[in-house]
């Protein structure tokens, strides 16, 4: 392709609207560009199946030699207040070398760099020497429960298990992310008895062993002392707390959530563990009656730095950029959270066109930064299965 039609392949994707998910239309898309250069892909239900949203997976190669994958996701945040865009979210209009549109830069930039890379390889009559895939996932932004379905799905159900490298074609700002902190979702909520607010002694009181655990976690939290190199400290965030409803009664019900922001050195498994024994407290003392609910168990990702697949990522990134590619480690989670999951061995490395503007009014990507990502992944291709 042409630099144009690298271009409108970019604004077709932005105009499609997968805000808060509708994958299909994009996978459907894919299915159709990846069939006219004679490259067969599918498209994968979820697990549990939703209407409108579909995995799309594609292999090249003769599967002789090592896999790597490229994988992104296909759904978008929400356009926020419309008042705030000087330019149509869903328009891909292009003003000095930037094309605007909710997730030019968070991902879809990364997901057509990565599908052009891979058909304009088939178009050379590039051989595979080992399997390619293309995975374009679903429920990554866009779920408020335990997302990333389409990364789980494929996981479960095999298709990550000969992985042996990952690119996640998120925007990384021009540099390589080589390390991920996971994340949990919880919320523990309060069951207790209502009563008139004249009489609050005929009912119990939800939000008091509430606040009384919330004291408690607060406690456990300090304590989260250990470092990690290239993530920091483990880093939880209280991020609601609800309760009660008429304004004289005795609340029956109340709920906290909790965000968590993880690292290999302090497992989810033994938070979690901590938090339920910190709920079986509370409900002891207190009489309570506290649950624990989790929304979400991300597991931190980390690929030695010094290992070769980030070497060589860091290299071809540094010649096709024209700068020095720095690694780096971020706070935030991805695909690879689970798409590694059973298979915790899969070098992954995070890097893809995109700046900072991900989920602002008139989010951009560099045009030019663009076409340069997806001669890029072609040299990535070629120097890996070399």
């Amino acid at each position: 392709m042409d630099k144009q039609a690298r271009q409108d392949f970019l604004a077709d994707l932005l105009k499609i609207d997968t805000i808060g998910g509708h994958e299909d239309r994009v996978a459907m898309f894919l299915k159709q560009a990846f069939a006219a250069h004679q490259i067969k892909g599918e498209l994968l239900p979820v697990v549990p199946a939703e209407d409108g949203r579909h995995i799309f997976y594609a292999k090249v190669g003769n599967g002789n030699g090592p896999t790597l994958a490229f994988s992104g996701h296909q759904d978008v945040v929400s356009i926020g207040d419309i008042g705030k865009w000087t330019t149509d979210p869903l328009g891909a209009e292009v003003k000095d070398g930037l094309m605007y549109g909710r997730g030019a830069s968070d991902m879809k930039s990364g997901l057509a760099g990565m599908a052009i890379a891979i058909l304009e390889l088939a178009d050379e009559h590039y051989s595979v020497n080992g399997e390619l895939l293309f995975m374009g996932t679903v429920g990554e932004e866009s779920s408020t429960k335990n997302h990333m379905q389409g990364a789980q799905t494929l996981a479960k159900q095999g298709y990550t298990d000969h992985i042996d490298a990952l690119i996640i074609g998120e925007p990384s700002n021009g540099d390589i992310v080589f390390a991920t902190k996971g994340s949990i979702l919880y919320k523990v909520t309060s069951k207790g008895i209502a009563a008139h607010s004249s009489t609050p002694e005929a009912g119990y009181n939800a939000i008091a062993p509430l606040i009384a655990y919330y004291n408690e976690q607060a406690k456990y939290f300090a304590k989260m002392t250990q470092i990690d190199a290239d993530l920091g400290t483990t880093t939880p965030v209280v991020s609601k707390i609800d309760g009660g409803g008429q304004l004289n009664s005795v609340p029956d019900y109340a709920e906290l959530y909790v965000k968590i922001r993880t690292i290999p050195a302090l497992t989810n498994q033994s938070i979690l563990k901590h938090v339920q024994q910190l709920i079986n407290k509370i409900n002891r003392d207190y009489q309570a009656s506290l649950s624990l609910v989790v929304l979400g168990d991300k597991l931190p990702v980390k690929t030695d730095a010094n290992d070769t697949f980030i070497e060589m990522l860091q290299q071809i990134g540094s010649a096709g950029l024209q700068r020095e590619v720095k690694l780096k480690g971020i706070s935030a989670d991805t695909d690879a959270s689970e798409l590694t999951k059973f298979k915790p061995d899969i070098k992954v490395g995070v890097f893809g066109p995109g700046n900072n503007s991900i989920h602002k009014p008139d989010e951009n990507v560099d045009l030019n930064q663009y076409d340069k990502f997806i001669d890029i992944y072609k040299q990535i291709v070629k120097h890996y299965f070399n």
